[in-house]
């Protein structure tokens, strides 16, 4: 099967959403949590996360801006520069997933989802309760991409609050199959993930390394 540009251009635009989002795979879903001027939290699914750095620790995320309907976490995180990342595991999936709905604005995700406000002293966005993993940032700076007008938001990790040490590996990696975290493609179907394998960090110098490695699928 092949589809041309003109194809593309022609599906139906929510066949074509589903189909641009899939093709690059499962990518990990988090809930984006901001809070108001008007003190009102807000939370909203996100499956666009990305690692930018580790030194200093930057992550992105990919947000559309607010033209046809309110976008409060993109208005949250510009107005009272913080945000958290929390990553959905499988028993929020439903709760998670109906952030999606557009609330009114004076609303809470956390109260219509049935989702836990949890927030540390001396940080203003709140995290998620029930999630595993929760990443508190702050925001560092924006980038519009003319292409479709879509921002995206850079944020210096500030906190990670992780369920318990036994979900981090010796390397410093975390176990996402032991942490329950759940992967996302497309809009709409979620995914739980499983562990296959660690390889070994591949040293420019270790010629030997790398042909085994490659040798071992053949």
């Amino acid at each position: 099967m092949h589809f041309n540009e003109n194809d593309i251009d022609n599906f139906n635009r929510h066949y074509r959403s589903n189909l641009i989002s899939s093709i690059v795979g499962i990518k990990q879903a988090n809930l984006i949590g901001t809070i108001g001027r008007n003190k009102i939290s807000n939370l909203a699914i996100f499956s666009s996360a990305v690692h930018i750095g580790s030194n200093p620790a930057l992550l992105g995320i990919f947000c559309k801006p607010g033209s046809n309907s309110p976008k409060q976490t993109l208005e949250n995180i510009f107005e009272n520069k913080e945000f958290t990342i929390n990553q959905v595991r499988t028993d929020i999936i439903n709760k998670s997933h109906a952030t999606h709905h557009k609330f009114l604005k004076d609303n809470s995700e956390f109260d219509k989802c049935n989702l836990t406000e949890y927030y540390l002293s001396d940080f203003m966005a709140p995290f998620v309760e029930e999630a595993y993993v929760k990443i508190g940032l702050s925001y560092s700076s924006r980038y519009l991409i003319e292409e479709n007008n879509v921002f995206f938001i850079i944020g210096k990790v500030k906190h990670i609050i992780i369920k318990n040490s036994a979900y981090i590996s010796d390397n410093g990696e975390l176990e996402l199959a032991k942490l329950d975290s759940v992967g996302v493609s497309g809009n709409n179907s979620y995914y739980s993930l499983h562990y296959n394998k660690t390889l070994e960090y591949i040293n420019s110098s270790n010629k030997s390394l790398l042909e085994n490695i490659i040798n071992e699928n053949s």
